[in-house]
């Protein structure tokens, strides 16, 4: 009897975590589309879901030859999921399909999430995906604050091809999760004085990250 009682508790606790993370969810998709201005150059997003707002957004960017995007992501692991993770593969396919390059920046990935992207390299015309992972086993502690700052916060950056920049920075991003909360979205035709020295500030950290990384291959090997 007392064993029953135990796997019954034990029961209704997984049932209730179950719960929790349904509810959780589905609080999150009713908030996914919820933005703080009608403008479609610039608002910000309390809940963002990636693969669903973001590649869409990207593609209907006008935009021109040498047109790129640069991602941050901390342990990339976001592709390893079942559904969204395909849908995010699936959006970074068709936004070099439509001629962008996609530079993505991963600073803590595990070997199955730098499988899945050598394998989307096998997939795209060569140099349109380029990822680099940061080398920890340098000398990193010049950048050792950016680095922990960017594990959550990740400023992506637009570039149309035509000199137009603009940005969809991530307030809060944690690993593994398929949304993004407290997302500034700045279109090329909305980057004001202030906010083009942001994207500037942005740049700069981002060039420095990348600094101490190493660009991962189709080879298999990270150079």
């Amino acid at each position: 009897m007392v064993l029953l009682g135990i796997v019954a508790g034990v029961a209704v606790i997984l049932l209730g975590i179950q719960l929790a993370k349904w509810l959780d969810r589905r609080a999150n998709k009713a908030e996914v589309a919820s933005r703080d201005s009608d403008s479609p150059d610039e608002y910000t997003i309390s809940v963002a879901g990636v693969s669903g707002d973001l590649v869409p957004l990207v593609s209907g960017i006008t935009h021109h030859a040498g047109a790129r995007i640069e991602l941050f992501g901390e342990d990339g692991a976001y592709v390893q999921l079942d559904r969204k993770g395909k849908e995010w593969l699936t959006g970074m396919k068709r936004w070099i399909a439509e001629g962008w390059k996609v530079t993505y920046t991963i600073l803590y990935p595990d070997e199955t999430t730098k499988g899945i992207f050598l394998k989307l390299m096998e997939d795209v015309e060569e140099d349109t995906l380029i990822v680099y992972v940061v080398d920890h086993e340098s000398d990193v502690s010049k950048v050792k604050d950016l680095i922990e700052e960017r594990r959550t916060f990740h400023p992506n950056l637009i570039y149309d091809g035509a000199g137009g920049k603009g940005m969809w920075v991530e307030g809060t991003h944690m690993a593994g999760s398929e949304y993004a909360y407290n997302v500034e979205y700045v279109s090329p035709n909305a980057m004001t004085p202030q906010r083009r020295r942001e994207f500037v500030r942005y740049e700069k950290e981002n060039d420095l990250i990348r600094g101490y990384s190493k660009r991962l291959r189709p080879s298999s090997s990270v150079t």
